[in-house]
């Protein structure tokens, strides 16, 4: 699995570029079955266009053999919880964690997540 520390500031001009590169890693390597984005020690600051083209890009190109975990702390909780909702209603294996160890079990285990009624 891949994992990704994300410290400081996020924009989106940091994340785009990112996104992209991750996205054509995952094509080109098929033994990647997860990434754990830890935004623990971030802020982010999108607006609702940014952040609305940067799921829309997820939809599209992440494979959907892929797994992704997202760490989230106070101020990363929404954008986190937000953007799992979208990712699992177009068929993408996500959470939301609020520690990197729940997160990691999750990537490692062969169950899908899915919400309750």
């Amino acid at each position: 699995m891949l994992r990704y520390n994300i410290t400081g500031l996020e924009t989106n001009a940091e994340t785009e570029p990112g996104l992209v590169a991750i996205c054509q890693r995952l094509e080109a390597d098929p033994q990647w079955t997860g990434v754990l984005f830890d935004h623990s020690q971030s802020q982010i600051s999108y607006t609702l266009t940014e952040f609305n083209e940067r799921v829309e890009y997820a939809i599209r190109h992440f494979p959907r053999r892929v797994k992704l975990a997202y760490v989230y702390n106070p101020s990363t909780l929404v954008i986190s919880a937000r953007t799992t909702k979208l990712l699992n209603a177009a068929g993408i294996n996500a959470q939301a964690f609020a520690h990197a160890g729940e997160a990691l079990e999750f990537l490692k285990s062969r169950e899908s997540w899915s919400r309750q009624a």
